[in-house]
């Protein structure tokens, strides 16, 4: 009689939602749950995306900057009201180890002249928003040349003449929003998902795991995604992440002294054979979770002031439920599913030389006359398998085969391109055999709706209403 009862329910749903699509609406079809609560869907509608633009904060009260990186432009506010606007005239270069990082942050230390180490030049009324990353004026080298033009190191620059005037205006502590795409501050009210079948969730061992397609946000399945959890493992991609914006990569390391835990970080060569670029030990930390290769990297700045840019970063991309306790995974951190999936977003959309290291096979380091010196290879699971859907991220396996994982696949959801679907899972007992049973489910369950150009669903001219009709049956099996 409950079965009965449901599949009237999904059928009353499923009508609704066809007609409120044929007038132009949009109506949600009943979730389904198990036993367990696990929701197996947030979002499926019969209806088109109705974006609507996510304005950047700005204090309403004091002043606020904006860096926008996809117009070019940093914006001073003043209460709420924009004050002045320069022209950004460069800017890291996406897609690169150093393409300015986006988030929000706040101003921190300020220099009338501030001389950069990694690039050997002279930045004029600079103003640190994050690690190696500032707001500053036309560089000069020490000879008093002027840089050429270009993409910079992952700094903003301005005209000298502009920067003095943002200076001025703003006080350390200054809250700032750098923004990387115009584009990205365009969101979806719904989603183009359909969920087709009796939706009933297979067993997972997992105890906290959240499923997404990574670049519209639509939440799939979830369950426990918001319980704060150690990362363990998965603290180590955020150590790369930190690494990478606020570690000077070129200095050098003894892989004599690395091996004997006494690493020592060096601007200059010592002569030694076994020296080699800091920037190297990404792949071992992103390869087999290295906490020696996370313990060099905290040496720069010492482990107290790079765990502290750990947690800035955590903040300036969202992770509102993160904190870590230190750069190793096994220290004790703390954060969720969710926040963990915000983080892969994050890494994917603007930090992709992190995901080309984990879609690495391996890595070979040679000196300067060719020779090979160190090999590290990749360890991850579906690396080792060839799986040609990967599309990138970290796992952290245990000895019994348990573990948590950020993983990006590409799962053929849509009739002409497959969907990147984001899989966070945390205290799996089983991690490959939980990875594989939620693929699988997805693909199963999951549809992404078919689109035209001008982002409506598809309408046949001729007869549209039976051919809806067909594909609302295909979409929702009642039997």
């Amino acid at each position: 009689m409950k079965a009965r009862s449901g599949h009237t329910l999904l059928l009353v749903g499923a009508w609704l939602s066809l007609l409120a699509f044929i007038v132009g609406g949009s109506i949600l079809l009943p979730l389904q749950k198990n036993s367990a609560g696990d929701s197996t869907a947030l979002l499926y509608k019969f209806a088109r995306n109705e974006p609507v633009l996510n304005t950047p904060q700005v204090a309403h009260i004091g002043k606020s900057l904006i860096a926008d990186l996809g117009s070019m432009h940093v914006l001073l506010y003043q209460d709420g009201v924009l004050m002045h606007s320069f022209v950004i005239l460069s800017k890291g270069r996406p897609g690169a180890p150093w393409e300015t990082p986006s988030g929000t942050y706040v101003i921190q230390a300020k220099e009338v002249k501030h001389y950069s180490s990694i690039g050997g030049t002279w930045m004029p009324y600079s103003m640190q928003f994050y690690g190696n990353f500032f707001i500053h004026g036309w560089p000069t080298y020490t000879s008093g040349e002027s840089v050429p033009l270009g993409y910079s190191g992952g700094c903003i620059r301005l005209s000298t003449a502009d920067a003095k005037v943002v200076y001025d205006f703003i006080p350390s502590g200054t809250k700032i929003v750098v923004i990387s795409d115009d584009k990205q501050e365009v969101f979806a009210t719904s989603s183009r998902y359909y969920l087709h079948g009796d939706g009933t969730p297979p067993h997972v061992s997992a105890t906290s795991f959240i499923v997404g397609d990574i670049d519209s946000g639509a939440v799939l399945w979830e369950r426990g995604s918001h319980e704060l959890k150690n990362p363990k493992g998965l603290t180590l991609l955020v150590s790369a992440l930190t690494a990478l914006e606020t570690v000077n990569q070129y200095k050098l390391v003894r892989m004599s002294e690395l091996l004997l835990g006494s690493a020592i970080l060096r601007k200059y060569s010592i002569g030694a054979v076994d020296e080699m670029p800091a920037g190297a030990l990404i792949y071992p930390l992103l390869f087999d979770g290295s906490d020696t290769a996370a313990k060099v990297f905290s040496l720069e700045h010492g482990t107290k002031q790079f765990v502290k840019y750990m947690n800035e970063k955590s903040v300036a991309i969202g992770m509102s439920d993160t904190v870590f306790g230190g750069p190793l995974s096994t220290d004790e951190s703390t954060t969720t599913a969710r926040d963990l999936m915000m983080l892969l977003g994050y890494i994917k959309e603007h930090k992709h030389f992190l995901i080309d290291v984990s879609l690495a096979k391996d890595k070979t380091l040679t000196n300067k006359w060719g020779d090979r010196r160190y090999d590290w290879t990749n360890k991850n699971a579906w690396i080792l398998s060839g799986d040609g859907t990967y599309r990138g991220g970290m796992a952290a396996v245990d000895s019994r085969g348990g573990g948590d994982a950020v993983l990006l696949f590409d799962i053929p959801l849509a009739e002409f391109s497959p969907r990147t679907i984001a899989i966070t899972i945390l205290d799996s007992e089983n991690l490959v055999a939980d990875v594989r049973t939620i693929r699988q489910f997805v693909l199963e369950h999951f549809v992404y709706g078919i689109e035209r150009a001008d982002g409506e669903f598809f309408r046949e001219k001729e007869d549209p209403t039976p051919n809806l009709i067909q594909r609302a049956k295909e979409l929702i099996n009642l039997d």
